[in-house]
């Protein structure tokens, strides 16, 4: 509560008081609203030990394609060009009739689960790749044209 006091204090010390009521209830509304973050689904883990996860809040489906936003959380650092990292985040288009992805865009993060600094990213990454069988993109494929 003496947070919200002293936040009261400021906005009474910067602004006039006919801006008070504005100013308390954006306030208000930051405190009972809450942050939005993603519903990560975890969908498995591969041989190599990295967990894969889907955000089901992000499928968007176009036609035969959907799109979804994808995070690999690795076991153990990676290195790439921009640095090392813990974890990635792709954002995919997968074409649920003729079995193909490709990468609109990634982010590569210091830490796990999407967190700590960017290390690196891209958009715009490449065009369309098959969908091999029995491989982490055809589990991924799989879940994704399964919401078609």
């Amino acid at each position: 509560m003496s947070s919200i006091r002293s936040f009261h204090h400021l906005v009474a010390a910067l602004l006039p008081a006919h801006h008070w009521g504005f100013s308390l209830l954006i306030l208000l509304l930051e405190l009972i609203s809450g942050p939005a973050y993603a519903e990560w689904v975890a969908l498995g883990d591969s041989d190599s030990g990295t967990t894969i996860y889907v955000d089901t809040n992000t499928l968007q489906p176009n036609g035969t394609h959907i799109n979804m936003w994808v995070l690999y959380d690795f076991k153990t650092m990676h290195t790439a060009t921009g640095g090392s990292f813990f974890s990635s985040k792709a954002h995919t288009e997968y074409d649920c009739t003729a079995v193909r992805q490709r990468m609109l865009a990634y982010t590569r993060f210091s830490g796990h689960m999407g967190n700590g600094k960017v290390v690196s990213g891209e958009s715009d990454y490449g065009g369309w790749t098959t969908i091999a069988p029995k491989s982490v993109g055809q589990i991924l494929w799989r879940f994704a044209c399964s919401k078609e």
